[in-house]
């Protein structure tokens, strides 16, 4: 890698480049998929949050007559 620009390269060199260049597709291919994973988990914890703060206020307002009546 640390030779000149425009010097042809060898087979062997070629071959290395290729292995290389297959090896970062890979990784990266990992990387993508945890990645889309991740934003799949955070927005299925935001959704059921979201539906658990719906349910806690719904559950509030229903607590509140009863809580008026006992009075």
């Amino acid at each position: 890698m640390d030779e000149p620009p425009g010097k042809p390269l060898s087979c062997e060199e070629k071959e290395k480049l290729k292995e290389k260049l297959a090896f970062l597709k890979r990784e990266y291919s990992k990387t993508l998929a945890r990645l889309q994973r991740a934003q799949r988990a955070e927005k299925i914890k935001h959704s059921i949050k979201k539906t658990v703060e719906e349910q806690d206020c719904l559950s509030q307002q229903d607590l509140s007559p009863q809580l008026k009546h006992s009075d």
